[in-house]
C-alpha cells in the first residue's frame, strides 16, 4: 500500500490490485480538478415524516413500503407509497399499518432491528425478557401477504412466526436480516451477548419454524459476535 501525503491544486492516482489467485482486478481512480462542477443535485427534502418521540430509531426500505421502527415505545410503522407501485397516485408515504408482535410476554425494544426483503419483515427485540431470562430476546417475521397477527391495521403485514433467546443478557435479536429460498423466508440474528458476551447467530427457517443452525463464536478474545448480521447473495463478494 502507497501512502500519499495531503495535496493541494489539481491531482490524480490511479490503483490497482490482483488478488494471487489471478481471478479478478480491483481498480480506483481518485483524481480533483479545481472549478469542476458535481454531476449531483443539492440534497433536498422529499418528504418529512415525522410521529412519536423515537419514531425512526431503525428503518428498512422495500419499495413501495417504508419501515421505521421505535424500540422505545416497541413499534414499527409502516408506511406505503402508491406511485412507486403503480406508478400513479399521490408521490409520497402515507401510514397503512403499526406492528407490535405477538407470541411473548415481556417483549422489550420491539424495533429496535428491523429489515425487510422477499416481501417479509424480521423485527428484533433484544431487550425481551422470556422465561424469566432478562434481556434473552426475540425475533418477530412479518409477511406482505398476510391480514392479521402482530399488527393493528388489515393493509397486510400479518406475523408470521417469532423466536425467542434462551440465555439471559443474550440480547438475540440485536441484528436481523431475511433471505427467500425457494418459497420460504429464512431468518438470520445475532445474539452479541451469549456465550458470556462472546456471541452467537442463530438461522432459522420460517415454514416450518425450525432452527436450521446456530453458530458460536470459535477462539479466545472474541466479543459481541453476532452483533452485524447480512445474507449476501452467492459470487457478489470476492
Amino acid at each position: 500500500m502507497k501512502y500519499f501525503s495531503q495535496q493541494t491544486g489539481d491531482f490524480g492516482y490511479k490503483f490497482s490490485f490482483t488478488p494471487k489467485t489471478g481471478e479478478c482486478i480491483w481498480g480506483l481512480n481518485l483524481a480533483y480538478k479545481s472549478g469542476a462542477v458535481s454531476d449531483f443535485s443539492s440534497t433536498y427534502d422529499r418528504q418529512v415524516i415525522s410521529g412519536l418521540s423515537g419514531i425512526g430509531n431503525s428503518s428498512s426500505l422495500e419499495n413501495p413500503y417504508l419501515f421505521l421502527g421505535d424500540c422505545g415505545s416497541g413499534l414499527v410503522e409502516v408506511y406505503y407509497n402508491e406511485h412507486l407501485e403503480k406508478t400513479t397516485g399521490e408521490d409520497s408515504f402515507y401510514k397503512v399499518n403499526r406492528l407490535t408482535g405477538d407470541g411473548f410476554t415481556g417483549v422489550s425494544g420491539f424495533g429496535y432491528a428491523i429489515q425487510s426483503k422477499s416481501d417479509g419483515l424480521a423485527v428484533g427485540a433484544p431487550y425481551s425478557k422470556i422465561n424469566d431470562q432478562a434481556n434473552a430476546g426475540a425475533t418477530f417475521v412479518f409477511s406482505r401477504t398476510l391480514q392479521e397477527g402482530g399488527n393493528t391495521g388489515n393493509n397486510g403485514w400479518g406475523q408470521l412466526t417469532a423466536f425467542s433467546g434462551t440465555d439471559s443478557g443474550a440480547f438475540y435479536g440485536k441484528s436481523v436480516d431475511l433471505t427467500r429460498q425457494n418459497t420460504n423466508l429464512l431468518l438470520v440474528a445475532g445474539a452479541p451477548g451469549e456465550n458470556s458476551g462472546s456471541g452467537a447467530v442463530y438461522m432459522h427457517n420460517t415454514s416450518p419454524t425450525t432452527l436450521i443452525k446456530k453458530i458460536d463464536a470459535v477462539g479466545s478474545g472474541i466479543q459481541s459476535f453476532g452483533k452485524e448480521v447480512k445474507f449476501i447473495e452467492k459470487d457478489s463478494i470476492r
